[in-house]
């Protein structure tokens, strides 16, 4: 009776400890996600800005005037 306590008992752990690394590696891959996510947004806006100089850019929409 005591073996089988004691293997229910690290069955439950186990159990436990799986569901417990199964939501950590979902919220690592939550995490790495939205990292890669910002890290492409970064690197696309300065390539942007590289090719379109931002000033430039600020003054013409700025200062267009509309003739009719």
């Amino acid at each position: 009776m005591k073996n089988k306590s004691i293997t229910s008992t690290f069955f439950n752990t186990n159990l436990i400890v799986i569901t417990c690394n199964m939501l950590l590696n979902k919220t690592l891959f939550k995490i790495e996600t939205s990292f890669l996510a910002s890290f492409l947004f970064l690197i696309s806006s300065q390539k942007f800005s590289q090719i379109y100089n931002l000033n430039y850019l600020y003054k013409f929409t700025h200062t267009k005037t509309l003739r009719i």
